[in-house]
C-alpha cells in the first residue's frame, strides 16, 4: 500500500488482468470476424447485386455465400477481425479502470477508518493535520466562514506536495471535539450534508477537477463523529481562490505556506516540469 492507502498494483492482479484482456480481445475478433463480416457482406449484396428480385434459390444463394469465407477473403476477415479486437481490448481497458478507482476509494474508506486512533495520536505532520472545526466558531458562538479559508489552503498544500489528510473535528493538540457543532450549522446534519458542503467548497475554492482527488471519509471516536478529508497528489497546481486573489500554497513541514509569484513559479517548474 502506498503512503495514502492507494493501491500498488500486486502480481496477483497481473495475471488476472492479462487473462481478461485475453479473453475480450479473443471474444472482440470473433464477434469482428463473425458478426460484423457477415452483416457487411449483406449490406454489400444490398446495394450491389442486380439479382436479388428473383426466385428464392438466388436468396438461399446469397444467404449461404456470406458464410463461405474463401482464401480472397482473409484480409477482408483478419480486418474486422482486428477491429473486433481493438474495441474488445478498449473495453476490457475500460473496465479495468473502473476497477481501480472502485478498489482505491474503498481503500481509502477502510483506512480512515481503521488508522483514526494512531493517526491523531502521531500528531500534526508533513501529512497531517487537525481542525477543529469548518464552520462553527467556538469561541464566537456562531458561524463563521473565515474557518473554510484554513482547511482549503491546507488541502491545497497537500494536493501540490505529497498529498496527506485533514481531520477536522480534532483540535490541535490532539482532542477529539465531533463534529456535532459543525453538522448542526447545515441543511443536512449529517455526513451527506457536511460532506457536500466539503464538496461544495473544494469546488469553489480550488476547482471542480480537483473533488476527483479529495476523498470524504467518516469515523467515530470516543462516542463523537470525525472526519477525514483525504487529498491525493495532484498532477498539476492547484491554486487556492480566496475573493479575487489565487494563491498557490505548499505543505512544508507541518504548516501549509505560501509562495510568491516567483517562488510558485521556480516550485511548478520543478513540481511540474513540461514534457519534452
Amino acid at each position: 500500500m502506498s503512503r495514502l492507502g492507494q493501491p500498488e498494483s500486486s502480481s496477483s492482479d497481473s495475471p488476472r488482468w492479462g487473462r481478461l484482456l485475453a479473453l475480450n480481445i479473443l471474444l472482440g475478433a470473433c464477434l469482428g470476424w463473425l458478426l460484423l463480416h457477415p452483416l457487411t457482406m449483406i449490406i454489400y449484396s444490398l446495394d450491389y447485386q442486380k439479382d436479388l428480385i428473383g426466385p428464392p434459390t438466388s436468396w438461399w444463394r446469397m444467404v449461404r455465400s456470406l458464410f463461405e469465407f474463401t482464401p480472397a477473403m482473409l484480409a477482408m476477415s483478419a480486418i474486422f477481425a482486428f477491429v473486433g479486437g481493438a474495441a474488445g481490448f478498449a473495453f476490457a481497458t475500460f473496465h479495468r479502470l473502473l476497477f481501480v478507482r472502485e478498489r482505491t476509494l474503498g481503500l481509502f474508506k477502510s483506512l480512515a477508518v481503521g488508522d483514526l486512533p494512531s493517526l491523531i495520536a502521531a500528531g500534526e505532520s508533513e501529512e497531517v493535520e487537525f481542525k477543529r472545526s469548518v464552520r462553527w466558531d467556538a469561541e464566537r458562538q456562531c458561524v463563521n466562514r473565515a474557518l473554510e479559508q484554513p482547511a482549503t489552503r491546507a488541502l491545497a498544500g497537500f494536493l501540490n506536495h505529497r498529498g496527506g489528510s485533514l481531520v477536522v473535528g480534532v483540535a490541535d493538540d490532539g482532542t477529539v471535539v465531533g463534529l456535532e457543532e459543525d453538522y448542526r450549522t447545515l441543511k443536512r446534519p449529517d455526513r451527506d450534508g457536511f460532506e457536500q458542503f466539503i464538496v461544495g467548497l473544494v469546488k469553489r475554492r480550488l476547482g471542480g477537477d480537483v473533488c476527483l482527488r479529495v476523498h470524504v471519509t467518516f469515523g467515530r471516536l470516543e462516542g463523537k463523529e470525525v472526519c477525514r478529508i483525504v487529498a491525493e497528489s495532484s498532477s498539476r497546481p492547484v491554486y487556492c481562490r480566496e475573493g479575487q486573489t489565487t494563491t498557490l500554497f505548499v505543505r512544508m513541514g507541518n504548516s501549509t505556506q505560501a509562495l510568491d509569484v516567483q517562488e510558485a513559479i521556480e516550485y511548478s517548474m520543478r513540481r511540474w516540469p513540461s514534457p519534452d
